[in-house]
């Protein structure tokens, strides 16, 4: 019987990935020894895979728990990778996914899911922790640049509608610059907007614009009326995310003005 205290680490055969994860499985979770499984493209194995790749993945993970104790899963991903060649965006997501895939097994342990940064750095993207998997959530908002609107519009998203984190897509008075943007702009904004979507699943886009905006004299009620439209442009790129029109007024608290559903 084995001795000592292990982790079960889902990752690429690529030999630049191995070392940047077992670092930091041991600096962050303190455990002495590392039980590799390697494919080439993980996360594309656990979420695009066959049922018989899967059920391999799961049955070797078993042994490592049956034999070692291992009571953590790490899958991680990487950029470069021949075996998984997509974006970093769609490398995210698949992380993200194979986690929840891992968590459904219902073996009972800690899953983590781990980006290998171009840098060979460790960025982590989603951990179940005790309770099962616990995937942080986002919201996504187009806002003006004045840095007095980020923080109470963030901060209202995260309480209304439970996300952990919000995406920012800036622009300088943003419903005025959106009404009058050139193709280009407007390709510009709906790609990042994009990007966001594919990393982060956003569970709600707003469109954000307040009072005492710097060089716009518009009235509240046209700076409004202006939110509605642009909700009502951004609507027409099938995004397929739920999209709300905001209004920060004179003491920075959000309201509602306009809502569109997914």
């Amino acid at each position: 019987m084995a001795t000592g205290t292990f982790a079960t680490v889902i990752n690429c055969i690529d030999g630049r990935a191995r070392n940047p994860v077992a670092n930091w499985v041991r600096l962050n979770l303190r455990l002495q020894y590392i039980d590799f499984i390697t494919e080439p493209g993980p996360d594309k194995v656990i979420t695009q895979g066959t049922a018989a790749e899967i059920a391999e993945l799961k049955r070797k993970v078993q042994v490592s728990q049956t034999a070692h104790h291992s009571a953590v899963i790490v899958l991680a991903g990487h950029h470069d990778c021949a075996g998984n060649p997509v974006s970093e965006a769609e490398h995210r997501a698949q992380i993200s996914q194979g986690a929840q895939v891992i968590a459904s097994w219902g073996l009972n342990m800690r899953v983590i899911g781990l980006w290998i940064t171009p840098e060979w750095g460790i960025e982590p993207l989603c951990d179940t922790g005790a309770q099962g998997y616990i995937a942080e959530t986002f919201g996504l908002a187009i806002t003006c640049i004045d840095g007095r609107a980020k923080r109470p519009l963030a901060d209202w998203m995260k309480q209304h509608y439970g996300v952990h984190y919000i995406d920012l897509v800036t622009e300088p008075e943003p419903d005025t610059t959106l009404l009058q943007a050139t193709p280009w702009l407007l390709e510009n904004i709906q790609q990042k907007l994009r990007y966001a979507i594919v990393a982060h699943h956003p569970t709600v886009l707003a469109i954000a614009a307040h009072h005492d905006c710097g060089g716009n004299t518009l009235s509240a009620a046209v700076h409004q009326e202006q939110v509605r439209r642009v909700a009502n442009l951004v609507a027409t790129w099938n995004l397929q995310v739920p999209i709300i029109g905001v209004w920060l007024d004179e003491q920075w608290q959000p309201h509602i003005i306009h809502q569109i559903p997914a």
